[in-house]
C-alpha cells in the first residue's frame, strides 16, 4: 500500500520545502579591490593634494615673476567663475575642489563586499605608477600621430602661446614648466573631463534617457572637441585653423576623457600632469 504524506495538523497543509538561501556575493580579488579603491574620493583627494599643494607654491615662487600666474587658461576660467559669483581669491579653485571631494566622501558608501577603508598607502602606490605608465602610453601614440600628421609631441602640454614663440611655455624656467604641467592636468581635467563630462551625461542619461553608452559617448566626443579648441589650434600670420593640431589636440582629449570614465579624475589628473612633465620638462628642453 503506497505511503500517504499526512498535512501536519497544526497547520492545515503539508510543510512546503523552504527555499535555499541566496549565495552571498563572492569576496573581490586584489585587482578589483585596487579599481575599486582607487577611484574613492578620499583616496583621490589624498593622492592629488601634493599635486595641489605644488601647483599653488609654484605659482607664487615660479610662475608670479614672470607675470604667467594664469598661463593656465582652465584655472584661469575656474577663477573667473568665482568672481563673478562674488568669491574672490586666486586660491579658491583648489579649495573649492577639495571641499567636493570631501563632501563626496562623506556620503559615499562602498558595496557591502568591499573593504570599508577610505584610503590605503598601497592603493596611492599603484595610482601613481598606472598613471606614469598611461602617460608613457600617450607619449608613445602622441609620438606616432606627430610624424603620421607633421606636427610636434608637444602640443598636449601646450598652456599659452605656440611652442617656441614668446610667452610659451618651452620658453620658461624648468621649475616654471613643472608646475604649468601639474597645473594642466589639474584644471584642464576638472573642466574638461569632471565638470563637462558629468553635465553632457547628466543630460544625455537623466534628462534624454539616452542610455548610458550614449550618455558617455557624446559625453567623450564633446570634451574632447572642447579639448581641441581650447587650446590654439591656429598657426601662421594668417592665423588659419591648423587640421593636424586639431586632430592632435581631439586625440589627446579622446584619450584622457576614456581615462576618466574608465579610471577616475585621479588617475586622469595625474596621467595629464606627468604626460606634461615628460613633454614640457623632459623632451622640450
Amino acid at each position: 500500500m503506497p505511503k500517504v504524506t499526512r498535512a501536519n495538523p497544526r497547520s492545515g497543509r503539508a510543510k512546503a520545502k523552504e527555499p535555499a538561501k541566496a549565495d552571498a556575493a563572492p569576496a573581490p580579488g586584489p585587482w578589483a579591490i585596487y579599481l575599486d579603491m582607487s577611484q574613492r574620493p578620499l583616496q583621490v583627494l589624498i593622492f592629488l593634494l601634493p599635486l595641489l599643494i605644488l601647483y599653488e607654491l609654484g605659482t607664487v615662487l615660479f610662475l608670479d615673476s614672470d607675470g604667467m600666474r594664469e598661463i593656465v587658461r582652465a584655472r584661469l576660467m575656474l577663477t573667473q567663475l568665482l568672481d563673478s559669483f562674488g568669491a574672490v581669491g586666486f586660491h579658491l579653485p583648489p579649495i573649492l575642489l577639495s571641499v567636493v571631494l570631501l563632501c563626496w566622501h562623506a556620503v559615499y558608501k562602498p558595496r557591502p563586499e568591499y573593504p570599508k577603508s577610505s584610503f590605503r598607502g598601497d592603493v596611492m602606490i599603484g595610482m601613481g605608477l598606472e598613471s606614469f605608465l598611461w602617460a608613457v602610453a600617450l607619449v608613445v601614440i602622441g609620438s606616432i600621430l606627430a610624424n603620421g600628421l607633421g606636427t610636434s609631441l608637444l602640443p598636449f602640454a601646450q598652456t599659452g602661446a605656440p611652442a617656441g614663440e614668446a610667452g610659451s611655455p618651452t620658453e620658461l624656467g624648468l621649475m616654471a614648466r613643472l608646475t604649468l604641467s601639474i597645473g594642466a592636468g589639474l584644471y584642464e581635467e576638472l573642466v574638461f573631463r569632471w565638470m563637462l563630462i558629468a553635465l553632457v551625461h547628466f543630460v544625455m542619461a537623466d534628462l534624454l534617457r539616452t542610455g548610458e553608452h550614449w550618455a558617455y559617448g557624446v559625453a567623450i566626443a564633446l570634451s574632447a572637441i572642447a579639448f581641441a579648441f581650447y587650446h590654439n589650434v591656429r598657426v601662421g600670420p594668417g592665423a588659419e585653423l591648423s587640421v593636424p593640431l586639431l586632430l592632435t589636440y581631439a586625440m589627446g582629449g579622446a584619450y584622457f576623457a576614456v581615462l576618466f570614465v574608465l579610471r577616475g579624475f585621479g588617475i586622469a589628473v595625474a596621467t595629464h600632469a606627468i604626460y606634461d612633465v615628460i613633454a614640457l620638462a623632459v623632451l622640450a628642453r
